[in-house]
Formats: structure tokens, sequence, C-alpha cells
């Protein structure tokens, strides 16, 4: 069991030097630990599919990305490993949004199901940033990260319509997509800044906490 714990705390902490600063240290590992959990769940994943779906096209489709899924996470531990941590980073908040939403539409196999889910998916990920980027400290990274995946935010319903357009297919929720789309819109853009807004005053509050230890303390 102590050798477990040990060989976790190995892969958990690739890319942490006795310098790195603890408020990098603690991104780093976060970033570990998420590569950590995809490359564990990738394979029960391809299984579930393997089992679970009975249209090829779906299952062959779901095995190609749980297999990107786990290929990029071992990149990101292997570059992290060689002490590039801080691109380790950076290629997760890039590189996860564009294998589950970007590559999906770019391949064609959206559906105009998908329009009730996919923004949401990336609403969730904009989490990503908070948790990777000291927003004092690397403030160009952590808004940079937040841009790009609000940009996929506001585009990606558009992007499904055009593919699935694109793709002959005809449904009644294009209909109401181009009746409510301002709606639409609205809607997904406000519960980013439901899930986002609390991030930023919790680090708000932590910054202040830092510089005045006395903050918060009862009298």
């Amino acid at each position: 069991m102590k050798r477990f714990r040990q060989l976790v705390a190995r892969g958990i902490n690739l890319g942490v030097t006795p310098h790195t600063a603890p408020s990098q240290a603690r991104s780093i590992r976060f970033a570990n630990g998420f590569n950590w959990i995809l490359i564990l769940i990738s394979p029960a994943w391809m299984l579930a599919e393997a089992f679970g779906s009975s249209m090829a096209e779906i299952k062959q489709f779901s095995f190609l990305l749980s297999g990107l899924l786990l290929t990029i996470s071992a990149v990101h531990l292997v570059v992290s490993y060689l002490g590039l941590s801080h691109l380790a980073r950076i290629m997760l908040v890039l590189d996860f949004p564009a294998v589950i939403f970007l590559f999906p539409v770019f391949t064609s196999h959206v559906g105009p199901q998908d329009l009730l889910w996919f923004p949401y998916i990336l609403v969730g990920l904009s989490v990503v940033p908070h948790l990777l980027f000291d927003a004092r400290q690397e403030r160009l990274l952590f808004w940079l990260g937040l841009a790009y995946i609000f940009t996929l935010i506001l585009f990606s319903p558009n992007a499904i319509v055009n593919t699935v357009v694109a793709a002959g297919q005809n449904h009644p929720l294009l209909d109401l997509f181009d009746r409510y789309y301002f709606y639409y819109q609205r809607t997904v853009v406000a519960v980013w800044f439901m899930v986002n807004l609390p991030l930023f005053y919790q680090s708000h509050l932590i910054s202040r906490t830092e510089k005045d230890p006395s903050i918060g303390q009862e009298e």
C-alpha cells in the first residue's frame, strides 16, 4: 500500500521541483491528476462502448475519440515529466476542448441533438484555466485560456448547425434554434457567468487573504 501511494504521488508530482512556487505546484498537480484520471477512464469508456453501443459508426467514433483523449493525456504527462510543465498546462487547455468539440465538428460527427449539450460541456471546461493558471502571476495565460473557451462556446451552436445542414440532415431542433437564437445564446452565456463569477470572486478573496491574513478571521 505504501508503494502504491508513493507511485501515485510520483505520478501526480511530475514536473514539480523544489524550486516550483506553491501556487504553480498546485496547478501542475491538478493537471497531472486530470491527465491520469482520463488515462484510467478512457479504457473503461472504450469497453462500455464495445458492449453497449449497437451502432457501428458511433462505436468506431467513440473508440477513436477515447483513444485520442488517452493519447494526448499521455503526451501531456511526458511533457510534464521532461520539465516542461508550463507547456503541458497550456496544451491541456487547448487540447481537450479541441478533441471534445472541434474534432467531432470537423469530422461531421455531430447531430442536431448536440445543440442541447455541447455548449454546456464547454462551459464546464471553462473552469480549467482557473485551476491551471494563477490569475495574478500568469494573467496572460489565464485570460487567453478563458477567451479561447468562451469563443468556442459562442460559435459552437453555429458550427454544429452548419455541419448538420451541410450533411443534409433536417430536424425540428434546427428550426427552433433559428427561431430562438438570441434566447439560446443568452442562456449559454448566462450559465458561463454563473460558473465563472464565483471562481473570480474566490480568487479575489484568496488574493486579499494572502496580502492580509487578518481578513476573514473572527475577532
